[in-house]
C-alpha cells in the first residue's frame, strides 16, 4: 500500500508544470548597466541552485530580436553583430556558428525559454555578476545605449499601408502606430517600438521588434516571420515650389488647374497639395483626409513652352496640354 501511495505522489509531481517546482517565492531583480529589466510574463527563478532567467526579456533589452521555432524548439537571437541559437533540452548553444556549453540545459517554464545566462552573455560581449547577498543579477558591458537605442533618419516620416497612415516616426524617437503614441529606436536593421510609453516611462513593458529594409520608397518590416510593406507618405512641408507653375491653367476640355504660391491648389475645384522635383510634378489629392501627410501622390512629367503646360502622367501615359490664364 505504501508503494502505491509513493508512486501516486511521484506521478502527480511529474504532471506539475516546471514553473511550479521552481522557486519563485522571492523576486530576483536583473539590471543591465544600472537599468532594471521588466519581465512581462515569466520571472527569473532559482532552480537547483541555479538562477534561470527568461531569454526574451534580457535580450530584447540588449537590442536582439528573438525568434521562436516551435517545431524545432529553438530560440534564435538576432542582432546585426551576433546570431545566437538555443535549443530546448540541450546544454550546447551557438553564437555566430561557434559552439558553447551551458551549465544547465535550456528549458521551457510557463512557455518562456529559461537558462543560466552567463555563458550566452559572455559569448556576445557582456559580463554577468551574481550578488549572493542581495540575490541580484547585474549585467554590464556590450555596446553603449546610444548605439543600441538610436532612431535612424531614413525611417523618419510617415508610412502608409493600404491608404492608411500606419507608422509615424519622429526624429525625437517618438511617433505613432495607427494613431497611438509610441517611442521607437533602431539597431542596424532592427526596429524596436515601445507601445506603452505613457504607462511605463523609461522602462518599456511591451516592445515590438522586427527587421526592416527600405527600397524605392517602400518600407518592409518583418515581425515574427511575417513581412508587411509600407509606402512613404509625403509630408506637406517636404516640397519644392516651382515659380513658373504658379497660376491658373485651362485644358481644352474645360478642366482647370490652379497652383498657388503656398503649395496648395485646385484641380477642377478639388483641393490639392503640389510640389516639384526637377521636371516632375507631384500632386496630393488627399490633403483633407490625411492632414500633413500625402497617402498617394500622383506624379507627372511637365514642360512649359510658350504659355502652354504639357503634362504626361507617369503612371497612365496620359498626355494633355493647358494654357495659362
Amino acid at each position: 500500500m505504501k508503494k502505491i501511495f509513493l508512486a501516486s505522489i511521484f506521478a502527480l509531481l511529474c504532471l506539475l508544470p516546471l514553473g511550479v517546482l521552481a522557486n519563485e517565492t522571492e523576486e530576483i531583480p536583473v539590471t543591465i548597466d544600472g537599468e532594471r529589466v521588466v519581465f512581462s510574463n515569466q520571472q527569473p527563478v532559482l532552480l537547483d541552485s541555479r538562477v534561470l532567467v527568461p531569454v526574451r526579456g534580457v535580450f530584447e533589452h540588449l537590442g536582439f530580436l528573438p525568434i521562436w521555432d516551435d517545431e524545432s524548439q529553438t530560440a534564435t537571437l538576432q542582432r546585426d553583430d551576433y546570431v545566437v541559437v538555443i535549443t530546448i533540452g540541450s546544454d550546447v548553444f551557438t553564437t555566430n556558428g561557434e559552439e558553447f556549453m551551458l551549465d544547465v540545459y535550456a528549458r521551457l517554464i510557463n512557455g518562456s525559454t529559461m537558462l543560466p545566462l552567463r555563458a550566452v552573455l559572455e559569448s556576445v560581449g557582456y559580463t554577468l555578476t551574481w550578488d549572493d547577498a542581495t540575490a541580484r543579477v547585474f549585467i554590464t558591458g556590450g555596446r553603449s545605449d546610444s548605439e543600441i537605442k538610436e532612431p535612424k533618419h531614413e525611417l523618419i516620416g510617415a508610412w502608409a499601408w493600404h491608404g492608411l497612415i500606419y507608422y509615424v516616426f519622429r526624429e525625437t524617437g517618438e511617433g505613432l502606430l495607427m494613431g497611438r503614441e509610441i517611442t521607437w529606436w533602431t539597431e542596424e536593421n532592427i526596429l524596436h517600438i515601445c507601445t506603452t510609453p505613457g504607462l511605463c516611462g523609461d522602462e518599456c513593458i511591451a516592445t515590438i521588434s522586427g527587421s526592416y529594409a527600405i527600397s524605392d520608397g517602400e518600407l518592409a518590416v518583418t515581425i515574427d516571420g511575417v513581412t508587411v510593406t509600407y509606402t512613404k507618405a509625403f509630408m506637406a512641408d517636404d516640397r519644392t515650389i516651382t515659380q513658373d507653375l504658379i497660376g491658373t491653367w485651362l485644358v481644352l476640355n474645360g478642366e482647370s488647374f490652379i497652383f498657388n504660391q503656398d503649395g496648395t491648389g485646385l484641380i477642377n475645384n478639388i483641393p490639392i497639395y503640389w510640389w516639384t522635383n526637377n521636371n516632375v510634378l507631384y500632386v496630393c489629392i488627399t490633403p483633407e483626409d490625411c492632414g500633413d501627410y500625402c497617402l498617394a501622390p500622383g506624379t507627372s512629367f511637365y514642360l512649359i513652352e510658350n504659355n502652354y503646360l504639357h503634362i504626361e502622367s507617369t503612371g497612365f501615359g496620359i498626355r494633355f496640354s493647358a494654357i495659362r490664364q
